[in-house]
Order: C-alpha cells, then structure tokens, then sequence
C-alpha cells in the first residue's frame, strides 16, 4: 500500500471516530442548556471570490451538581453571547460534551 492511501485511511479512521464520538455523547448524554459566552469569526475568500464565515463559539453549562464548565464549537451560522444553546454531556466526565448549533 502506497503512503498516501495509508494516509487516507487514517483519516478516515479519525473522521469515524470523531463522528461516533459525538453520536456517543449525544445518545447516552445528559442533556441541558447553556449560554454562549463568547463568538469569534472568520471570513476567508474562495478562489471564486466567495466569502464564508465560520464563527468559532465558546459557551458555558452547569452539570446536575451545579458546577459550572465550558465548551467551544465551530459553525456556519451565527450565534450571539448570551444566546442559549442545548448541550449534551457525559455525566461521570462533563468535559466531554456537545453542542448543538
């Protein structure tokens, strides 16, 4: 097998994983509702002389035990600070968590 089929697989590899791993938190997640605390943004050009916009948010939730943890996400759509978003996360681990956009 050549190098960049090797590569290819492992990326695909990864991209799998990293969709199974969202699917995971979402399905045996612990749903709730957190606030954006910060949006960054980012327009670039494409070689059609198109401009696209992904914004790059921060928001903050609460787990059942009140403490309080942050989580960042990309998207192609615009969110405000202080906009409510639902959040899923693992109860024994909140750090892992998702956000829906």
């Amino acid at each position: 097998m050549s190098g960049l089929a090797i590569i290819i697989i492992i990326i695909i590899v990864v991209i799998i994983f990293f969709i199974a791993s969202k699917y995971d938190i979402r399905n045996r997640g612990t749903r709730t509702t957190g606030n954006v605390i910060n949006v960054n943004s980012r327009t670039r050009t494409d070689q059609y002389g198109v401009s696209h916009t992904t914004y790059h948010i921060t928001y903050e939730f609460h787990d059942s035990t009140g403490k309080r943890w942050t989580g960042e996400a990309s998207s192609g759509s615009h969110r405000s600070i202080g906009s409510t978003v639902t959040v899923y996360y693992l109860p024994d681990r909140p750090s892992r968590n998702v956000v829906d956009l």
